[in-house]
């Protein structure tokens, strides 16, 4: 059996700014938990070795728009190639092996909305973090991803401690909910270390670009492809 990935990062700032992305990447991998540094590493070393050998890392700030663009445009053939994920699994209608999901906000506007309901503090700016985990997580709960016969549990994993308490909050928010399906368990990783987050990170930033300026629109034409899609 085998393990459904998402892996998440996020563009822009949750809690102040006029725009905020928050972009997940889905893998289907018979690498289990304690293997999540190999998920989709053999994808990370093409990409590296594309744009420049000396790099060790993916972060999409640090990339010219064409790359992205040529980036993106490439990556269901580095994929296919990668032993680590499964190519077309049941579990999405996409021909790809890491289909994404997005969530966009305004943050000054989201945190001024909630504060004249939860008055001042940090409740309303974790909410954004909360709300916007809940939201790219959402096909997890479908039919289709719950029944898919290669899945027997689901592995979500977050860049860094500032994901704590949402993540904390999002668990524990599970079986009140009533959730009785796929196990799902949560870490909070270093993205260095994490090949499938540093690949959330590449969608992440010409997404919230786009959105931002319109910049990147070539990228984000590709990433609308890849977008999740179950019936």
């Amino acid at each position: 059996m085998a393990t459904l990935h998402v892996f998440i990062d996020e563009s822009g700032q949750h809690h102040r700014g006029d725009h905020y992305t928050l972009a997940a990447c889905w893998a289907v991998s018979e690498h289990d938990n304690n293997n999540t540094s190999r998920v989709l590493d053999p994808t990370k070393q093409k990409i590296l070795a594309s744009v420049d050998k000396r790099m060790t890392e993916i972060k999409g700030t640090r990339l010219a728009q064409d790359t992205h663009r040529q980036l993106v445009s490439n990556l269901e053939s580095f994929t296919y190639s990668d032993s680590t994920v499964m190519n077309n699994p049941s579990t999405w209608d996409n021909s790809t092996a890491i289909p994404a999901t997005f969530h966009d906000v305004n943050p000054d506007l989201a945190v001024s909305s909630l504060q004249n309901l939860f008055g001042e503090g940090r409740a309303s700016k974790n909410s954004i973090h909360l709300l916007a985990l809940v939201a790219v997580l959402n096909p997890v709960f479908s039919e289709r991803v719950q029944s898919t016969p290669e899945i027997d549990n689901i592995r979500v994993s977050l860049d860094g401690g500032i994901w704590k308490q949402a993540s904390t909050a999002f668990e524990k928010g599970l079986t009140p909910a009533g959730y009785s399906g796929l196990p799902i368990s949560v870490a909070i990783e270093d993205s260095k270390h994490i090949p499938g987050i540093q690949l959330a990170d590449l969608i992440a930033y010409p997404w919230r670009q786009y959105q931002l300026t319109g910049e990147h629109a070539a990228s984000a034409a590709l990433l609308r492809k890849l977008q999740f899609t179950s019936r």
